[in-house]
């Protein structure tokens, strides 16, 4: 078999993460999730769609949150962002 090319190895790496996603990488709940957006606590979001309502986060600005806030003892290290199955539906966008 051919080795993969670089390109289809970024990819997991180019889906933004929806906040579905996020609450359970974070094991929290969607309220917190919108109290940490509020308090500037997550890097803020980017905004999609015609009305600006879907919120989605670039990998790399999660995976440097969390670096972070681990270093402070914010949050405890219990998932791997990148490798996490999950359920149909729920995968980052």
């Amino acid at each position: 078999m051919d080795k993969p090319d670089q390109a289809s190895a970024t990819v997991s790496t180019d889906r933004l993460i929806a906040p579905r996603y996020l609450c359970r990488v974070l094991g929290i709940s969607r309220r917190t999730l919108r109290r940490w957006i509020e308090n500037k606590f997550l890097p803020p979001p980017m905004r999609l769609g015609p009305h600006g309502q879907t919120l989605r986060w670039r990998p790399r600005e999660i995976i440097d949150f969390l670096d972070t806030a681990m270093e402070m003892g914010l949050v405890k290290p219990q998932a791997n962002l990148a490798n996490q199955e999950c359920e149909e539906g729920e995968q980052p966008v």
